[in-house]
């Protein structure tokens, strides 16, 4: 997911379609045969109402080409099941993985659209079965659903976020075993793995989060509430609109430009570290 249409008027994303399933990423398509970093994750790396996104900071500031695999509402089914992005990121010296969320993998409850793993591609009928409820049919997005299950029924709901929660930690598995550099598992969100596990990324607790970190060579934190809510207002007048075609005058939900600079901040140094132990290592093999 792009974003673009939505958010013009507000900001004009630069953008290019790559690899096999022609997804829209953000900034400069992959020419460097030696990118010293590459970013996959979800909305929070694509950098959405943000001008300058936490990967080309990365760039600016590391003066070499770091690319940007950050599509919205992405899982790591996504990228596990994305040969060309994967090709992509092992050209690099270091992978940063970004924590993505819970509710974009398929699990036994329903399944999501391959693309835009936000959305639900289909409802099993043990769910339907379990929550007794014929409704659930009505809902687009995951994160709706999630809402509705864990107010509506809760039972039903702790069933989804268990099995959830499994399919992630064998993705994301799988995911960091096809990426063959140094890899950096990025946690980006306003809260820290231990808050509320509704908010992003949805359904990730402490306890899930540890059964990936054996997978990365290093973690890093970056939690920060800068800049929130930042105002989406031009020359103080609302130019975006919302679902419902209401006034849309600020963000609370994705990363602000001053949390993006924070994680330019936090990764620079880890990024330095592994590319040059990467560097140590390729060179050695060679």
């Amino acid at each position: 997911m792009t974003y673009g249409r939505a958010d013009d008027g507000f900001i004009t994303y630069r953008t290019f379609r790559f690899g096999s399933k022609g997804q829209i990423y953000r900034g400069h398509p992959p020419e460097s045969p030696e990118p010293i970093a590459a970013c996959i994750g979800a909305a929070q790396t694509f950098g959405r109402y943000v001008e300058y996104p936490y990967p080309e900071l990365l760039e600016a500031r590391l003066a070499q080409p770091v690319d940007n695999f950050g599509t919205g509402g992405a899982g790591p089914d996504f990228f596990a099941n994305e040969s060309d992005v994967i090709a992509a990121c092992n050209r690099a010296k270091v992978v940063v993985v970004q924590v993505m969320s819970g509710r974009s993998v398929s699990n036994r409850f329903f399944t999501v659209n391959p693309l835009r793993n936000a959305r639900i591609h289909a409802i099993s009928a043990e769910l339907y079965e379990l929550a007794g409820d014929p409704s659930l049919g009505k809902f687009v997005f995951a994160h709706d659903l999630l809402r509705f299950l864990a107010i509506r029924h809760p039972r039903a709901f702790a069933e989804v976020i268990g099995d959830a929660r499994q399919r992630w930690i064998a993705s994301y598995s799988v995911l960091m075993e096809r990426l063959t550099p140094p890899k950096i598992l990025f946690w980006f969100s306003t809260r820290p793995p231990e808050g509320d596990s509704m908010k992003f990324p949805q359904l990730i607790d402490e306890a899930t989060l540890e059964s990936v970190l054996s997978t990365a060579d290093l973690f890093v934190s970056c939690v920060s509430q800068a800049g929130m809510p930042q105002s989406l207002l031009r020359n103080g007048r609302a130019v975006l609109t919302g679902g419902r075609g209401q006034p849309r005058t600020s963000n609370t939900y994705y990363p602000s430009p001053e949390m993006h600079q924070l994680a330019a901040d936090s990764l620079a140094a880890p990024i330095t570290r592994l590319a040059e132990r990467s560097s140590t290592r390729r060179a050695t093999s060679s």
